[in-house]
Order: C-alpha cells, then sequence, then structure tokens
C-alpha cells in the first residue's frame, strides 16, 4: 500500500503497523495523511464487520489520478467512531462524526448508524456527535 502514495507526500505507517492492523479479524485501522493539505484518508480493513457487506455494496467511485478508486459510504465509516470514542474517550471521533455529518448532510443514510449506534455504549457518543 505504501507505494500507493508517493513519498514526501504523504504520511503512511509502517509497513509493520499496516499489516498487523491489516490482520486483525475485527477493529483494525490506520490513515493515511496528505502533508500539502492535512486531508485524512481512514482505513477500516475489517473481515467481520456486520456493516461491510452493505459497505461494499454502497461504495463511491471516484477517479483520481487516472484510476477508479472506491470510498466507503460516511454512513459506514461513522458506524466505527462511536467504538472508538467508547474506547478511548476524547472528542476527536465525535469531531469526525460531526464534521461529516455538516460536510455530507444530504447524502448520509443516518437511520444505518441510529440503528447501529442504539446498543449499549455506543448511544452515549453517537448522540454527542450531533450538530448543533
Amino acid at each position: 500500500m505504501a507505494g500507493m502514495f508517493a513519498e514526501g507526500e504523504f504520511y503512511v505507517p509502517p509497513a509493520e503497523v499496516m499489516s498487523v492492523e491489516i490482520a486483525r479479524p475485527t477493529r483494525g485501522r490506520f490513515n493515511v495523511i496528505r502533508f500539502a493539505s492535512g486531508l485524512k484518508a481512514d482505513f477500516y480493513p475489517s473481515r467481520r464487520h456486520p456493516y461491510r457487506g452493505r459497505a461494499f455494496e454502497h461504495r463511491r467511485p471516484e477517479r483520481m489520478g487516472g484510476d477508479d478508486v472506491y470510498f466507503a459510504p460516511p454512513e459506514y465509516v461513522i458506524l466505527w467512531k462511536p467504538g472508538f470514542f467508547r474506547e478511548g474517550g476524547g472528542d476527536k471521533h465525535l469531531r469526525d462524526i460531526r464534521g461529516m455529518l455538516s460536510v455530507n448532510a444530504g447524502a448520509i443514510d443516518r437511520a444505518l448508524p441510529d440503528r447501529a449506534c442504539a446498543e449499549p455504549g455506543l448511544v452515549e457518543g453517537w448522540k454527542r456527535a450531533q450538530p448543533g
């Protein structure tokens, strides 16, 4: 994966870190950051996430640098954030959710995170992440 991102233009985790995260059956994660813009791409390589199939079915294609790249729908990314908030506290993940809800307001199927985050331990983070 490191070869996909130009050295010096992106922060890419060490290969060993990505290998460990990719090997996790659930909850693996890492990100890649573009230095010039600070734009961050989150990667959640999970083989057992309950909404993985839905995310794959609803992935969003983009053309980047002559290549087709597919992105998970924002509601799928949102599903991960309340769990990370529950595990580590801090408002970073809640701010991420607020940002996604603000930028993609009309494109997000809010019923999915409403349903998925109703489980104990996730509802607090989901509620606290709501804008306004």
